[in-house]
């Protein structure tokens, strides 16, 4: 009986090696999944980051090139009528004076 409970043991202790052999080869594969998930993720963020980043910068670009074309027009119209826009400004500045004072 002796010896069938030192093979018994023994077999215990080998089951226990290899559980434990095991459960270390599990223990890293999770580790290996974590991490390719938690990549490609982050990989993910980054471009979408960067997408959203060449989007902002191109409105900006696009308000850029708007405004200056807006500029020239109004540079434009104020050498071909220095009269009008005189008048135009004159009455503005009457309307909003008024604004102010009509406030007080």
């Amino acid at each position: 009986m002796k010896e069938q409970l030192k093979k018994e043991f023994t077999n215990v202790k080998g089951d226990t090696a290899q559980l434990m052999g095991d459960l270390a080869s599990v223990v890293f594969t999770l580790i290996d999944i974590v991490k390719t998930e938690t990549g490609e993720k982050k990989e993910k963020l980054t471009k979408d980051l960067e997408d959203k980043v060449f989007q902002l910068r191109r409105g900006v670009e696009i308000a850029k090139e708007r405004s200056a074309e807006t500029k020239q027009q109004i540079e434009k119209n104020v050498s071909e009528h220095p009269w009008t826009s005189v008048a135009s400004a004159f009455g503005v500045g009457l309307l909003v004076g008024g604004l102010l004072l009509r406030k007080k």
